[in-house]
């Protein structure tokens, strides 16, 4: 087990650090209480805090949520706004309550999602965006000056938690849609395709090739080089790094030629 980051600055600084199970033991919240806060800042958690607990500090507590709200509430608003092909995230300070994601929203800042941007270069895009807005932010939050305002729960969106089986590529969807499926689990968990011909493989670099629809049927082989090339839905995807089972990452071409596959094969 490895300490955080925060946790890792926070002991050089010789401050506290507590790492409960579970948020919810009165143990920790009786213990929380005793530092009679003003303020509790909370950035990437992965419990809901109890409302006994957000109700102590003197001005609330303020949650840094990597997404505009409403759009996106829940565990992973950064990959889920990626797939699901967004070209605007952001950061919401948020005044918490007991709900996912429900309370009243403080300020908003906006950045847009490059069409090759995956998950990672976005997390760390509005992990710095995030710091700026508490800089910002804090001298009032501290005093308890700041704005809040409801949430409109008819824009609602929920971004569901990521799992290993949501970074599957396979031919249900368009060549659009999979490349947005796998700037969305890059690099966590990872994006990777069954093959019919050599087994399960991560697809580590991917770009997108639109094109008007070819006469091939998806999950051909349009070519091998430069690039390892799959007609799919509505476009191609060059397959540029590949990693198969138990062997180490390697170009898309190398690997075509390793497994022996030429245009016109199956991959899918």
């Amino acid at each position: 087990m490895m300490p955080t980051p925060v946790a890792r600055q926070a002991q050089e600084w010789g401050l506290p650090v507590e790492t409960p199970r579970k948020c919810r033991a009165e143990s920790f919240i009786e213990r929380l209480a005793t530092i009679d806060a003003d303020l509790y800042l909370v950035a990437a958690y992965g419990q809901i805090l109890p409302q006994t607990l957000l109700d102590q500090p003197k001005y609330g507590s303020i949650n840094v949520h990597g997404s505009l709200l409403p759009r996106w509430r829940g565990a992973a608003p950064v990959q889920r706004a990626i797939m699901a092909g967004d070209k605007e995230s952001g950061v919401t300070l948020m005044r918490m309550d007991a709900g996912l994601d429900t309370g009243d929203m403080i300020a908003k800042s906006a950045v847009a999602i490059s069409d090759e941007m995956t998950a990672g270069e976005l997390y760390e895009s509005l992990a710095s965006l995030g710091g700026q807005m508490v800089e910002e932010w804090l001298p009032k939050l501290l005093r308890g000056e700041y704005p809040q305002e409801k949430q409109d729960d008819e824009s609602v969106t929920l971004a569901a938690k990521v799992t290993t089986a949501d970074g599957q590529l396979t031919l249900d969807e368009s060549a659009t849609e999979t490349y947005n499926r796998f700037r969305g689990v890059t690099p966590v968990p990872g994006a990777w395709l069954q093959s019919e011909t050599v087994g399960r493989i991560k697809v580590k670099e991917l770009q997108l090739r639109k094109s008007s629809p070819s006469n091939l049927a998806p999950g051909t082989i349009v070519c091998v080089r430069p690039n390892l090339e799959v007609a799919w839905k509505e476009g191609f995807l060059d397959m540029k790094s590949v990693q198969p089972e138990g062997k180490r990452a390697m170009s898309g071409s190398d690997f075509a030629n390793g497994a022996r596959l030429r245009t016109g094969d199956r991959l899918l």
